[in-house]
């Protein structure tokens, strides 16, 4: 069977704007009529394209009627209809606690799990996940606008790969109650119970063993050679 070359650019143009057209349905889905349900993953979706400050602007605009509501429970539709109490609703739950917070299992049981917060437009972040191991507890708070803290209390048997976001901090200076142990680009001295990856991304990666940890960060000053 053969086409002439007409018909060809015909589909194609057909495809195209079908295409086109798909995308423009899904577009106004994900920014007007997504359920509750989809809404998780639309959420989750910024946030893995570092828009966290869209996710939750989003995040409070549409969830607002909820939490201003009488019920306190999460409803099945936005606006209210279906049932005024459903499961699937509490995906921002999910999305501040392991994105937002950052807190994300690497291994299961988290043997092995990710802290690396997003904080967009925040000034402060406080979260606790219950794991098999213990509870992780995590707590961020800016300190003027080139630095943060950041407390972690870790659970026995597990190992924290912890990220600092770093992005917009010239020449960062991390302690960990109050030693320096990153400055210049690079760790400083040796801590027993760190232990540094490669800075990727607009952040500082460290492995940590159990325990509780205070890191400070702040703007330095690049020394003289």
């Amino acid at each position: 069977m053969t086409f002439s070359k007409g018909r060809q650019e015909s589909g194609s143009k057909a495809r195209a704007n079908s295409k086109k057209e798909e995308r423009s349905a899904f577009l106004t889905l994900i920014r007007e009529r997504s359920s509750p349900y989809l809404e998780r993953y639309v959420l989750e979706a910024l946030c893995r394209l570092g828009r966290v400050d869209l996710a939750l602007e989003r995040m409070r605009a549409r969830y607002a009627p909820m939490i201003r509501s009488r019920w306190t429970t999460l409803w099945e539709e936005f606006p209210t209809r279906g049932t005024s109490n459903h499961a699937w609703a509490g995906g921002p739950l999910y999305i501040l606690s392991a994105y937002v917070a950052g807190m994300r299992p690497i291994e299961p049981g988290f043997a092995a799990y990710a802290v690396e917060p997003q904080p967009g437009p925040l000034k402060r972040i406080k979260a606790v996940v219950a794991t098999v191991r213990g509870e992780i507890r995590v707590r961020f708070a800016r300190r003027g606008r080139q630095g943060f803290g950041l407390r972690l209390v870790s659970p026995r048997n597990t190992e924290a790969h912890v990220a600092l976001p770093v992005e917009g901090i010239p020449n960062p200076t991390v302690r960990v109650g109050g030693r320096v142990i990153w400055r210049d680009g690079k760790p400083v001295g040796a801590h027993r119970a760190l232990a540094f990856g490669a800075p990727r991304a607009g952040r500082i990666w460290t492995c940590v063993k159990p325990g509780t940890y205070q890191f400070h960060v702040t703007a330095g000053r690049k020394r003289a050679p």
